[in-house]
């Protein structure tokens, strides 16, 4: 039952973001929050626990002031997004990293990544999302799943599609 809100320049963030028990203050797990895009200048972050029992070892902001940039991806040493290895972001998604992982600090075939951000359409149209992957891929547009092949597997595509406003930003997760 222990939750965290996040707070920026006084405007909540992410209200009761429960936090996981792992069973003692030398195990732990990641927890991510988006905080949008920010102006330059100061910030003020502000996190509030609705308990005393735990702690935070560390944060780590992942800035992209440029919201063209790419997708923020969390590279993690394992199947199940809980041993986040580093972050970055990256221009674009389209990898091929064969019989290799994307990193040496990563697992051949032991890892997964987390890519977060936005597409904002130039129309108001229906929009057709690919992905080609060789194993498992989870892509959700605007907080709707739009595929779920999360399983080995030879390289295939997957598609779906989304009706979007032009101009509105929409969030995009894709594991």
């Amino acid at each position: 039952n222990r939750t965290v809100k996040v707070e920026l320049d006084g405007s909540v963030v992410s209200a009761a973001l429960p936090l996981p028990n792992t069973g003692g203050y030398q195990n732990w797990t990641n927890t991510l929050v988006s905080l949008g895009r920010m102006e330059a200048g100061p910030h003020m972050l502000r996190l509030t626990a609705n308990n005393d029992s735990f702690n935070i070892n560390h944060l780590d902001l992942l800035l992209n002031a440029d919201p063209g940039a790419g997708l923020s991806g969390q590279y993690f040493d394992n199947l199940d997004f809980t041993a986040l290895k580093f972050a970055r972001v990256d221009p674009q998604v389209d990898f091929d990293w064969g019989t290799s992982a994307p990193d040496p600090r990563l697992g051949v075939d032991t890892f997964s990544i987390r890519w977060a951000g936005e597409v904002r359409p130039r129309f108001s149209e229906t929009y057709s999302f690919y992905v080609t992957v060789d194993d498992g891929a989870r892509l959700w547009v605007n907080n709707q799943q739009l595929i779920n092949q999360w399983a080995d597997g030879p390289a295939r595509t997957f598609t779906n599609t989304i009706a979007l406003t032009a101009g509105r930003k929409y969030p995009l997760k894709l594991e």
